[in-house]
């Protein structure tokens, strides 16, 4: 729908690029991620995820899934120390995995599997079979 206003207000590139990047972000599926490589494919039977994660164990990540959305989250720390004689050295490093994947068909939740395997985390949720063909009387009230 057309929002008249911003021609009540003088003019100003910036304002109407956020605007105009806003109209079109609405249009977009909700896709959030951290930057981990991300595969989304079904099968004839399954709807599948995959993310790489090297370098993560399966005890760092949770899985949810809510309202036909997976979230993917985690966190794990790294330290390092080294001990020499002359000195000391401890690094840390932090990362963390948060991924939002829509599930845009109808799909078993409560039969999920995951999988962590050469740092590719792999979800396969089960189809529903749909009874296409088949139908019902609706009753008007």
């Amino acid at each position: 729908m057309f929002d008249r206003r911003h021609l009540l207000l003088p003019f100003n590139p910036f304002n109407e690029a956020v605007r105009l990047f806003d109209e079109m972000s609405s249009y977009l599926p909700r896709f959030f991620t951290t930057g981990n490589a991300v595969d989304v494919y079904e099968t004839d039977d399954a709807f599948v995820v995959q993310v790489n994660l090297p370098g993560w164990n399966k005890d760092d990540i949770n899985l949810n899934i809510r309202n036909n959305t997976l979230y993917i989250t985690g966190k794990r720390e790294n330290i390092y120390e080294t001990k020499d004689r002359n000195y000391y050295r401890r690094e840390r490093s932090t990362k963390q995995v948060y991924e939002v994947v829509p599930i845009p068909v109808a799909v078993k939740q409560d039969q999920a599997q995951a999988k962590l395997e050469n740092g590719v985390l792999e979800v396969t949720f089960p189809k529903e079979k749909s009874k296409s063909g088949e139908g019902r009387r609706i009753d008007i009230t």
